[in-house]
């Protein structure tokens, strides 16, 4: 969605990466109101799934129709594609997913787990968004395999 960029750094970010086609913008189609409102009943449906609303529902539509990694910090999606049984070939990536990649592209230039986590701390100064000890963990983990086979 996005409504939800807000700072000139992510405007600029998105821009660039719509002009490489690294992010697509989908056509609203109406079978995805459809699908939405379907999986709206069955998240509903499941008591251990928090309700989620409608960009987020239609978000997952999207992704689900079009087999579209879909980017969010939202835990209500994140269980549902990890619980629901019709969500689970959704990939939901978070931004410590996308930061993860890449630096493990080589777009994001580190040659150590400080340089990533420098990273890491300058989108959470700018974005206001914190991430979990065990989620940064998993992340530094997975970037020191990384920089050991390179």
């Amino acid at each position: 969605m996005l409504d939800q960029l807000v700072s000139e750094p992510a405007v600029k970010l998105a821009s660039t990466w719509l002009g490489k086609r690294f992010l697509v913008l989908y056509p609203w189609m109406e079978e995805d109101e459809q699908l939405a409102q379907q999986l709206t009943r069955e998240i509903v449906a499941h008591p251990q799934l928090p309700y989620l609303e409608r960009p987020d529902v239609l978000c997952l539509a999207i992704a689900l129709r079009t087999g579209a990694r879909l980017l969010s910090e939202n835990t209500g999606i994140l269980r549902a594609c990890n619980y629901h049984p019709h969500l689970t070939q959704v990939q939901v990536l978070t931004a410590l997913d996308v930061l993860t990649l890449l630096a493990e592209r080589g777009h994001l230039p580190i040659a150590s787990t400080q340089d990533f986590l420098n990273h890491v701390r300058a989108y959470s100064e700018q974005t206001g968004h914190v991430f979990s000890e065990a989620r940064i963990k998993q992340a530094v983990a997975r970037i020191e395999r990384w920089l050991q086979s390179q």
